[in-house]
């Protein structure tokens, strides 16, 4: 695939609930990032996995603000999304303030992010694009059966990755 990425330690944060997480940046085509999450997904044995592409014009939104509350805080941070009404989100501590990266798959949550930059006194960054969540929120079998169907549609229709990625991959696995 040789794209280039970032993986930050998180916190899948939710209205009943919370796991540690990881956020993946990269940059590429929705195919392959779907092939990647996907990939990620089944090793991990996750229920499923929320991705988000940047596309112009795209109906879903990512928002992303930075609270000053630090990781000590995140209870505090979590109750506060919890009140303005916005149940899932990812929490990511950084040394000085914590990232809060929002997916809106369908547009509906802008009065709530206005509410919520308000009361942390930060601007909102906005980004459209498409996002949809691969794998079954329920049942770990049929997450990985779905992760195993999007693994093989990308990899009969791409053709096969490099040498030097599956050596590596396997060599990672191992370990």
């Amino acid at each position: 695939m040789r794209i280039r990425l970032r993986a930050l330690r998180a916190l899948g944060s939710w209205r009943d609930g919370a796991e540690n997480s990881i956020l993946v940046l990269t940059h590429g085509d929705e195919d392959s990032i779907r092939y990647l999450l996907a990939t990620l997904g089944r090793d991990a044995r996750q229920k499923s996995v929320l991705y988000f592409h940047r596309k112009r014009g795209g109906p879903a939104k990512l928002y992303i603000l930075y609270s000053r509350l630090t990781i000590y805080r995140l209870n505090q941070l979590a109750t506060m999304l919890d009140q303005i009404g916005i149940d899932s989100r990812t929490l990511v501590p950084q040394k000085q303030r914590t990232a809060i990266y929002i997916v809106d798959s369908k547009g509906e949550m802008q009065t709530k992010l206005r509410t919520l930059a308000s009361r942390l006194r930060t601007k909102v960054q906005i980004e459209s694009g498409t996002a949809e969540s691969i794998g079954d929120d329920v049942d770990r079998e049929k997450a990985a059966s779905v992760f195993q169907t999007e693994i093989a549609s990308y990899e009969t229709s791409h053709p096969p990755l490099p040498a030097s990625c599956r050596t590596s991959r396997r060599r990672k696995l191992e370990r």
